[in-house]
């Protein structure tokens, strides 16, 4: 082998060597950016909950982890305020009183990043129904950079807060907007008088 054809294999080599290290040291950013459980499972929701949501929005699915931009899904896997749900547009939680009420985020399927529809259901007294509530609503585009998400109260407000605010329940839901044009984030929290909700640091 001839000096000159000698170096070329050398550099190629190097060349080869340092672009593997590149793809190594990339592939864990983007298996953790990327990381995709289980597409969000209905069954997570009663039947009941599932028929009101069938019956009302047909043409709407709940808000998925393929649904997410980059920057919200690296978001959504933050562990500030406990481990992420398994899905980003449902949350699960005693946030009115000792039972169970489940929060649900709605995006369009025909084209999820267009609106969505922010909703609680909430089982009544005699259990046999849910009481629908729509915290909120919007049919502005961005909702790629939205998940919701449970969290304890005692994460956000101290005992003054609580008791300022009517704080009613130890759990909420965080509604996360997580944009690289839009970042912030409200507490959705049980008073006296239903819902209400806060701006906090997230």
């Amino acid at each position: 082998m001839s000096l000159k054809t000698s170096c070329q294999f050398v550099v190629l080599v190097s060349l080869l060597s340092a672009t593997a290290a590149i793809s190594s040291n990339a592939l864990p950013l983007r298996t953790q950016a990327g990381r995709t459980p289980a597409n969000c499972k209905p069954e997570m929701l009663p039947p009941m909950v599932l028929s009101q949501i069938k019956a009302d929005y047909g043409s709407w699915k709940i808000q998925d982890l393929s649904d997410l931009s980059l920057g919200a899904r690296q978001e959504w896997e933050y562990k500030k305020y406990g481990k992420p749900s398994e899905c980003p547009g449902i949350a699960i939680g005693q946030f009115e009183n000792a039972t169970q009420s489940y929060a649900v985020l709605l995006v369009p399927r025909s084209d999820p990043d267009s609106a969505y529809r922010f909703l609680v259901f909430s089982p009544r007294t005699s259990r046999t129904a849910y009481q629908l509530t729509i915290l909120e609503k919007s049919d502005d585009p961005g909702v790629r950079n939205i998940f919701i998400r449970t969290v304890r109260l005692s994460d956000f407000f101290n005992d003054e807060s609580r008791n300022k605010l009517d704080v009613r329940a130890n759990q909420g839901i965080l509604f996360v907007e997580a944009g690289e044009n839009q970042y912030g984030a409200d507490v959705f929290f049980w008073t006296r008088n239903g819902y209400r909700h806060e701006p906090r640091e997230y």
